[in-house]
């Protein structure tokens, strides 16, 4: 009898591991597509789903399974109908919400699809209110942006914001060390917001939480990636500790990040 297995092998995004743990598996005569994954941090969500029209070139009717850090599932059959408005029926689950998808047209976030998938947040879930631009040895709020400002414009006072830090931002020397030690230095220019969120539920349920950051911007590009097609950095935004001035945390980030 001819063997169904035309190849099995390992999955080349992870093939590192066997193919116990990450292989993909195809059926010659029942034109089957098996792809599976098992024990890894990045399955930290719950779906199932049933796709009629996947695959790139949409003949494929695919069933999903995915388990938290168990793995995932895909088996996909080749119907050799080709499915022009390829749909969805799923369900999956994740840290923030729960999302249907009642035989949905695929990648239909512009739809107006009776069939649209559609999401219910979870209620402890936080979200940004509010933010606050201090001055530069953190006493005083200069600026305050209301997230739910409904009377202007955000990107008017995300403009205003930004003219506003440049009047609390100071310049300090910076010195990158690559990891093929090659030492990049620049002027980081910083200034630090303190950013409030709570629950999505408020006042029923009564989560909150205040971070502040330093916000750096960088005269030049640093980092891994300057001489490849990603390129480097110009700005991040860092977690300003408790007690600790803007330059302290600056040196920290310059001690311990790499871009």
């Amino acid at each position: 009898m001819r063997n169904k297995f035309i190849s099995i092998y390992n999955l080349q995004e992870d093939n590192n591991h066997s193919i116990f743990h990450n292989g993909r598996c195809h059926l010659f005569w029942d034109n089957i597509n098996i792809e599976w994954s098992l024990f890894s941090k990045h399955h930290d969500y719950f779906n199932l789903s049933l796709d009629i029209g996947d695959s790139e070139d949409n003949n494929e009717t695919a069933i999903h399974v995915r388990l938290p850090y168990l793995g995932f599932l895909y088996v996909g059959i080749n119907t050799f109908l080709t499915i022009y408005k390829p749909r969805e029926l799923g369900i999956s689950i994740d840290k923030e919400c729960i999302r249907f998808r009642p035989f949905s047209k695929t990648w239909e976030s512009n739809s107006t699809d009776i069939l649209k998938s559609f999401g219910l947040r979870f209620p402890w879930v936080l979200t940004r209110y509010k933010s606050e631009v201090l001055s530069h040895d953190l006493s005083t709020v200069v600026y305050t942006n209301q997230d739910n400002d409904k009377k202007t414009k955000w990107i008017d006072r995300w403009h205003e914001e930004r003219e506003i830090a440049k009047t609390v931002s100071k310049d300090y020397d910076f010195t990158y060390v690559r990891k093929n030690g090659e030492i990049q230095k620049t002027i980081a220019t910083v200034y630090a917001t303190a950013n409030y969120w709570r629950s999505i539920a408020y006042p029923i349920f009564r989560f909150k939480k205040k971070e502040t950051y330093i916000d750096i911007s960088f005269k030049d590009q640093i980092g891994e990636g300057v001489d490849d097609w990603k390129g480097g950095v110009l700005g991040c935004s860092y977690k300003l500790n408790e007690n600790e001035t803007i330059e302290q945390c600056l040196k920290r980030m310059e001690k311990t990040e790499k871009f």
